[in-house]
Parts: C-alpha cells; sequence; structure tokens
C-alpha cells in the first residue's frame, strides 16, 4: 500500500489537476516532480511539462531549464538564450516509483537513460526524446562560460535509504558521467516519501520567516500601505529570508522562491560580486551599508513583537545581488550591516509600482515590467471572471497562485498568451516560440498590416 501521507497528498494533487486525467502511477511520477522542482529546489515550473508522456526507457520526467525557463524544444531553448548573457543551464532527470523499496536494478536503469542521453540516445527514440536532445544540443553550443549542472533524482514512497551496492552504483554512475566533461556539477539523489511530503508542503504553502528587525522606523501613511519599515539590518537576519531551513547539519539553501527578479540570474563568478565578497573577506565590514542600496521586501502580512518581525508570503523584490552575496561570504558577513525596507500591501498595482521603481536602475528582464502593466492586470481579471471551465489565471508574479486550488494546466505565463496571440492573431507561427520578445516589440506600438482595425500590444 502507498504511504498513507503521501496517498493524501497525491489525492489532493490529482483532484487540484483531474483534467489530466492520468492514471494514480502517471499523477505520482507528475507529483514526485511537482514536490521537487517547486517545492525542494524552489522553481516555478509546469511539472506536467516536464512529465514524459508514454513509457520511457528508465526515465519519468525530464526538466532542462535556462535561466530558469523550462526547454522543451530547441525553439523553447531559443527563445530562452536569446536573453540576457552567461547563461546558466540545469538538466533534471526523474524517476518516480510508488513503492516503498529502492530496486538496484530500476536504479541502474535509470542511470543509464541518463548516460544514454548525452552519449548514443539508443535507449530512448521517442519524439519527445529526440526534441529534448535536440534542445540540448543546441544549449551546449551556446553556453560556453559554465557548464550545466546536472542533478538526478529519484524517487520512491518509503524511507529513501539506499544499500552499500546501490550506493557504489550510484558512484560509480556519477564517475562515468563526470568522465564525458560535460557538467559543471553531478547530483544524483534518492527522496523517500519525507522528502516528498515536505517538498510538497513547500510548492503548495506561503513562505514565513520570523527576523530580528531591531533598527526598524516607522514609514509615513500611505493608503496602499498597512505596514511600512526602514531601517537597517543584520546580515544574517537578511540570509534568513532569503533561504531555506533544511535537515539538522546541513547547510541552509537558498529560497528562489522569494526572489521576484529571478535569482538564477545571479552570477557568483562575476567581476563585480567577485570583487565585493573579497572586500567582505578582507574585514572592510563597517563602509558596506554606505555603499549598498539595500534591499526591499513586499509582504502579505507581518506580525510584530517588539524587534521580533513574522512575515508572511513575502518577495525581495530588489537585493537579489546583495542578499546572494551575503549567503555566498557566510560567517564572514555577520558583523554587516544592509539598508532595509519592510513594506505590507496588498494593493496589487502598488506592488507593481515598487517593484518597477525599485528596479528600473537594474538588469531586470523586459518581459517582468510588461506583466505588471495596468492592461495585463485587466486582462488577469478579466480571464479569471470567466464561468469555471473557461476561466485561466495568469501568472504576473512569481508563484501567484502558490496557496489557491487552480489547476496547474490553467495557470499562464504572459510569454506563454503573446506565443498563442502572435501564432493565431499575428499571423506569425514559425517566430512564435522562438522569437515571441522581437514580435511582442514589432508590434507594441502599430496595428497589424493584413487588418483594418488597430491590435495593440502594450
Amino acid at each position: 500500500m502507498m504511504h498513507a501521507v503521501i496517498k493524501a497528498q497525491l489525492s489532493e494533487f490529482s483532484s487540484r489537476n483531474h483534467a489530466e486525467r492520468l492514471t494514480e502511477t502517471e499523477y505520482f511520477e507528475v507529483f514526485s516532480i511537482h514536490a521537487v522542482e517547486n517545492g525542494l529546489l524552489t522553481q516555478n515550473l509546469n511539472p506536467f511539462d516536464a512529465h514524459l508522456k508514454g513509457v520511457e526507457f528508465g526515465l519519468d520526467g525530464v526538466a532542462i531549464t535556462v535561466q530558469g525557463e523550462l526547454c522543451r524544444t530547441t525553439d523553447d531553448a531559443q527563445a530562452a538564450l536569446a536573453t540576457g548573457r552567461n547563461h546558466i543551464a540545469e538538466f533534471h532527470f526523474f524517476q518516480s516509483k510508488t513503492s516503498e523499496a529502492v530496486e538496484y536494478g530500476d536504479v541502474s536503469k535509470f542511470l543509464d537513460a541518463v548516460y544514454d542521453f548525452f552519449t548514443l540516445g539508443s535507449l530512448a527514440k521517442s519524439p519527445q526524446i529526440s526534441d529534448l536532445r535536440e534542445a540540448k544540443d543546441l544549449i551546449y553550443s551556446s553556453v560556453s562560460k559554465t557548464n550545466p549542472t546536472l542533478r538526478c533524482f529519484y524517487c520512491t514512497t518509503g524511507t529513501g535509504q539506499v544499500s552499500e551496492p546501490i550506493q557504489k552504483l550510484i558512484e560509480a554512475s556519477k564517475d562515468r558521467l563526470d568522465a564525458l566533461s560535460l557538467f559543471s556539477t553531478i547530483d544524483v539523489q534518492v527522496f523517500g516519501a519525507k522528502n516528498l511530503q515536505g517538498g510538497y508542503r513547500a510548492a503548495t504553502n506561503s513562505i514565513s520567516c520570523t527576523i530580528e528587525f531591531t533598527k526598524a522606523i516607522t514609514l509615513p501613511v500611505h493608503e496602499s500601505v498597512q505596514e511600512g519599515f526602514i531601517g537597517f539590518i543584520a546580515a544574517p537576519e537578511l540570509v534568513k529570508l532569503a533561504t531555506l531551513e533544511t535537515d539538522a547539519g546541513e547547510p541552509r539553501a537558498v529560497n528562489r522562491a522569494v526572489f521576484y527578479d529571478n535569482i538564477r540570474d545571479f552570477n557568483p563568478t562575476s567581476e563585480i560580486n567577485q570583487s565585493i565578497l573579497a572586500e567582505i573577506s578582507a574585514g572592510n565590514h563597517k563602509s558596506f551599508i554606505f555603499k549598498n542600496n539595500g534591499v526591499t521586501v513586499i509582504a502579505r502580512e507581518v506580525v510584530r513583537t517588539r524587534d521580533t518581525f513574522k512575515i508572511e508570503d513575502y518577495q525581495i523584490v530588489n537585493g537579489c545581488q546583495t542578499t546572494n552575496i551575503l549567503f555566498l561570504a557566510g560567517d564572514k558577513a555577520k558583523d554587516i550591516s544592509v539598508p532595509f525596507r519592510l513594506i505590507v500591501s496588498s494593493d496589487s498595482d502598488f506592488i507593481a509600482s515598487i517593484i518597477v521603481g525599485t528596479n528600473k536602475q537594474n538588469e531586470v528582464k523586459e518581459d517582468q515590467f510588461w506583466a505588471l502593466s495596468p492592461f495585463m492586470k485587466d486582462l488577469e481579471e478579466y480571464c479569471r471572471a470567466q464561468k469555471p471551465d473557461d476561466a485561466i489565471f495568469i501568472e504576473r508574479r512569481e508563484n501567484q497562485y502558490r496557496e489557491l486550488q487552480v489547476e496547474r494546466t490553467r495557470i499562464f505565463k504572459p510569454g506563454d498568451l503573446m506565443k498563442a496571440i502572435a501564432a493565431m492573431y499575428l499571423w506569425q507561427p514559425n517566430r512564435a516560440a522562438r522569437d515571441y520578445r522581437g514580435i511582442r516589440k514589432e508590434f507594441a506600438t502599430k496595428g497589424t498590416s493584413e487588418k483594418p482595425a488597430t491590435f495593440r500590444l502594450i
């Protein structure tokens, strides 16, 4: 029998996504991807898109990402590679079993399938695997600064403990993969019920953290702000906001879900970030607060008890670089103070204006500002107001619908809608997937030439 808690979570997950009409085994495969990617790794991707349909040799899911964007085809990869520089790519592979046992043969088959994906490609030849391999080839032809990361996840409903022979198998497979010289890091993990339970809860619950903010000054009254504070905060308290608690004895991990402007764009090897880290390591702590622009956090709720602040459902909308540098510095940054603003608001328009205002001076993706425009808000409200069977949910901000009972297949990013518009209404299906940003810019201020009525895209 399946683990009782996992069975209950799986039932909830399948009811939220009943339109997919999968078998229990298939739902568990998608559930595992969701728990790992969106919960444990704090990504924001649709697990159904990473799930492999049908039966593939040794694999249940593949998630190839560039700068956090899921790439299933060469068109997806081209679109992700078209923006920014120094792209960060990751390859994630999944195998999920509803049984509690971790079988040597199943693990061996899984790791053979991963190795085959990057070599001969003789074990799995389906169209979906072929598309993924072509996307992989394109990524390797474009990502030259840093090799991609490889992570393999074997999921089960048991404890996740492996025998000595299986551990030796895993180490031997890692050595074989490392010999290909294709990856910056290689990680193979076996996750059991406890890991999946925690991952699923993290993926569906709001983010919460308690910090000490001893130098808080109350901001002036504003009609769109329930509470507001400004001051400076100790670096270790700031790092707590940006990281996840892990099992006892393990270091904290960065929580990508709290960064609106996308943690995956942080580059620890950049010249400026290296110079800041060097300055911190040299002990020049007192000047940090004078040189830094500070960090802005927006929250839905804050409970204050003297200098202790419990912050619920929050985003770090400005300060991604600062926070990650301090995280990397570790104990060397414990004496550093950082300018800090904490704003409590439920007014989406006002929140959007803060995000735009605090990020305009930084290198932020144009799509993010477009997603926060008044037009996109109106479109979001219109789509949500339709009949239940017709309603869709436009995710203008990362993890916007984390706590709502919404089918994942009804959640669309603005970029997804732009691709559909480009293909159907702008008569450019050939460019829709790989160059939708270019199409949006092209039609932003002009109407379509084929029709007399004007069609404007914000």
